[in-house]
């Protein structure tokens, strides 16, 4: 048989490029604050509003000052919605609070742990994660249960032969229970291994016996008449104090059980670590939806005594050694040490880094705070909203508030008898929110009064987030006021930020005033510190356009109102004080400033910072591909060569000033930066020099008349 041969003529082939080399991203925030749920100190990343719900849960209450009636909640939760309704995608998120968090325990209806001696004892849950959230949950238990055909049992040594049609009706880590309904008695197999023959499972490992009556060992059973077998496995269900159900099927009673109920994973578990190979399954299902309630892993076999097949009665939490729903929450103590490693609080920009590496990779000492994300790469931006509250105290507490100038005291702890009742009165409302519990504080704590003319908690925050900046030198700090703050007192706090180094300045940009908006359409109006919604504008615009435009005269999406007002004539001393104001134009509420802390006008736009910090990022990944490459001429010019390829497209794209290429950057790789010296050590250096191009902040129209005849000019 003969190939045919083409036809005579052309033919054009598609070929498909190849994908581009994409900038790296700069559009992800890191937001610290407070929320009812979550892990804590643990940073988490979140695609849309949903799954921060589904992890951190609904908005937590906070006191109010007194005569005050309008309900206060934390801002970390309208701030995630604010950043998404504005145009983000991703974003990091870190819960804190004051140390003294509680969890909430339940006891797991009809469920032992068998102890290496034999003997029982109940078992008990935690909530996946610390706070009052979880007191109005209910778990329930039932049993599952599927018929085995036993060939052959020893109890003596725990063996079991059964016949099965394949190799997975019966594994490693099943429960093989045996029952003799006439004595009362159970003999349970936990397989330890399993092997599968033509047809026949092999099982072995430990057994324990279990007089059905009592739900105690029996000291020498012996099993007379019928005998009944079965491969069993429990269902657990967590209904919300709405009565809805949510439930993990199947769970095994073994640690060598795919779905080893012990491995249910706590919120700090989960974000933390990867699970293991053969619990995998496991943790993504109670991923999504978050299951409510995690086990104490010890590595333990638990059985059922007295489980059934339908559902068990609810079993409500445990009662709390602290009956103060708000101390269980960790808010107790508003300080700078909630938002802050108190390790690192004191660090200076120089040696952050240094002591925070040396705390995690040479103590395997976890970071709190801000601190606990210093190593999440992709983040960008970095904000604490709930940094602009002044603090609480207890209402009954005499301790008067503080002066002015003077920091905020931590409020007292009462003490309580150790034990209450899980029910108490005044306890916490817990309702539902868009699918997640929002959680109420109990109506004891007052917020301090809203004066003063600054607040060194505040400064001390700001502080350590422009530290954190600058050290990494790839991220801003988005820095917000308290919501009372007017025009003096917001220039009187960027003062006390003139201290720190000017260039440490450009890393941190502050606005003001507060937003007044909706989470959605029908929202309840919120009012908020600025964070997300100029977050939400920066990724927005970076996304789109490119980190080195300008993120301002952009309408701010859900924005019906500001507070406080600003009035005109005061705006040219905010802008000299680097403030950038929120106005009300006719285009909508837009900031119309993008300006960083710094007094060095090469830095002082806040799209030069990005852009400078954007360069660096390419660089180090581009730098990177070159490791370990020989150090010849060849090598330098091509870095040269791909430095200025990116550095061209960026010029493309209105990156940079200048008339050309030539004007708006150069890229030097040659001998008056690589010496010989350096080049024998092994060392390359790519010098970068660029002129980026700088927002038209202004423009005037200069109205001239000539004539009959009016002209319009532009004056620059």
């Amino acid at each position: 048989m003969t190939l045919s041969r083409p036809l005579p003529g052309i033919r054009f082939e598609a070929v498909a490029p190849p994908p581009g080399d994409a900038l790296p991203r700069m559009d992800i925030p890191l937001l610290v604050g407070f929320a009812a749920s979550g892990p804590l100190h643990t940073p988490v990343a979140v695609e849309d509003p949903a799954q921060f719900a589904n992890v951190f849960g609904g908005d937590v209450e906070l006191p109010r000052p007194r005569n005050v009636h309008d309900t206060r909640i934390a801002h970390l939760g309208p701030t995630v919605r604010a950043f998404f309704r504005n145009g983000g995608r991703r974003c990091w998120i870190v819960r804190v609070a004051d140390g003294k968090e509680e969890w909430t325990r339940f006891r797991i209806p009809h469920l032992m742990e068998v102890l290496p001696d034999d003997t029982l004892m109940p078992v008990f849950v935690v909530a996946r994660s610390e706070g009052s959230w979880a007191d109005g949950l209910r778990v329930q238990t039932n049993l599952g249960a599927r018929p085995v055909r036993v060939k052959t049992f020893d109890t003596d040594h725990g063996e079991l032969a059964a016949i099965v049609a394949s190799a997975a009706d019966l594994a490693a880590g099943d429960l093989i229970r045996l029952t003799w309904p006439e004595a009362g008695l159970a003999w349970h197999l936990y397989a330890g291994e399993a092997k599968t023959t033509a047809g026949i499972a092999r099982l072995r490992g430990t057994s324990l016996w279990l007089d059905l009556a009592t739900n105690t060992v029996p000291a020498q059973p012996v099993p007379p008449g019928r005998m009944f077998a079965e491969k069993i496995t429990f269902d657990l269900t967590v209904r919300d104090a709405s009565g809805r159900p949510l439930r993990l099927s199947a769970l095994g009673f073994a640690p060598a059980h795919a779905r080893y109920f012990g491995a249910l994973p706590s919120d700090a578990a989960l974000f933390a670590s990867q699970p293991e190979a053969r619990w995998a399954r496991l943790w993504a299902d109670a991923s999504s939806p978050r299951f409510p309630v995690s086990a104490l892993f010890d590595d333990a076999r638990y059985v059922p005594a007295g489980m059934g097949v339908a559902l068990s009665d609810p079993q409500p939490a445990e009662p709390h050694l602290e009956p103060d729903a708000f101390v269980r929450n960790g808010l107790s103590q508003f300080s700078r040490d909630m938002f802050l490693d108190p390790r690192l609080r004191d660090s200076s920009l120089r040696d952050l880094l240094d002591r925070a590496n040396a705390l995690r990779d040479l103590q395997d000492a976890k970071l709190t705070g801000i601190h606990a994300a210093i190593g999440i790469e992709e983040a960008t931006m970095l904000a604490a909203p709930d940094a602009d509250h002044r603090g609480w105290r207890l209402a009954a507490d005499p301790v008067a508030e503080p002066a002015p100038g003077a920091a905020s005291q931590p409020p007292p702890v009462p003490t309580h008898p150790a034990f209450s009742d899980c029910d108490p009165a005044g306890a916490p409302a817990v309702t539902s929110q868009n699918g997640a519990a929002a959680v109420s504080a109990l109506p004891s704590w007052t917020a301090f009064d809203e004066n003063g003319d600054d607040d060194p908690e505040l400064v001390g925050i700001h502080t350590a987030m422009v530290y954190m900046a600058a050290a990494r030198a790839d991220m801003v700090a988005l820095l917000s006021l308290p919501r009372h703050y007017d025009h003096r007192r917001a220039i009187a706090h960027a003062s006390l930020l003139e201290t720190l180094d000017a260039q440490a300045r450009s890393y941190a940009a502050l606005s003001h005033p507060w937003v007044i908006m909706r989470d959605d359409e029908a929202g309840p109006l919120r009012m908020l510190p600025p964070d997300g919604p100029m977050s939400g504008v920066m990724a927005a615009r970076a996304n789109v356009r490119g980190a080195w435009v300008a993120p301002a005269n952009e309408p701010l999406r859900g924005v019906v109102a500001l507070t406080p007002d600003i009035r005109a004539d005061v705006l040219q001393s905010l802008q000299d004080a680097g403030v950038n104001v929120i106005r009300n134009a006719p285009a909508g509420f837009l900031c119309l400033d993008a300006d960083t802390l710094t007094s060095d006008e090469d830095l002082r736009a806040l799209n030069v910072r990005r852009l400078l910090i954007l360069l660096r990022r390419t660089a180090i990944r581009t730098g990177n591909d070159y490791a370990f490459e020989p150090n010849s001429n060849s090598l330098r010019n091509t870095i040269k060569r791909g430095f200025e390829a990116m550095l061209s497209s960026l010029f493309a794209r209105g990156a940079f000033a200048g008339r050309n290429a030539a004007s708006a950057f150069q890229v030097i790789t040659d001998e008056t930066v690589n010496t010989q010296a350096g080049i024998d050590s092994g060392r390359l250096v790519a010098e970068i020099r660029v002129a980026p191009s700088r927002p038209l902040s202004f423009l005037t129209i200069r109205l001239v008349q000539r004539g009959e005849a009016a002209v319009v000019q532009e004056v620059r």
